[in-house]
């Protein structure tokens, strides 16, 4: 399983899955700061961690079977754009999967 956490802050979500055979992860985040403490995480040290913006995802077509994202999407703009994004890194039938809460 091939997973991505959107807006994975400092890696903690992205923990979660890493300790099961055979998934390939991979976080993006804007803050370079977070993604640093995310690479300090032993469990993710196999992880592709990117600086970058939900709106233009730095990965290929396909790439993931599900997205996590825990906190991040309500702080985005342009979610049109976010959830196009999304749609065309996951493989047909994937899964997103967002907890948010309203202010």
């Amino acid at each position: 399983m091939r997973v991505l956490d959107l807006g994975c802050g400092d890696g903690l979500l992205l923990e979660l899955p890493a300790g099961k055979a055979g998934r390939h992860l991979a976080g993006v985040d804007l803050s370079s700061h977070s993604l640093a403490l995310a690479r300090r995480r032993p469990a993710l040290s196999g992880a592709r961690l990117e600086q970058g913006r939900a709106q233009e995802l730095p990965f290929a077509d396909d790439s993931f079977d599900a997205c996590v994202s825990h906190m991040a999407l309500i702080l985005m703009s342009e979610t049109e754009q976010v959830a196009a994004e999304v749609a065309r890194v996951l493989s047909p039938g994937g899964v997103l999967a967002s907890a948010a809460s309203a202010p």
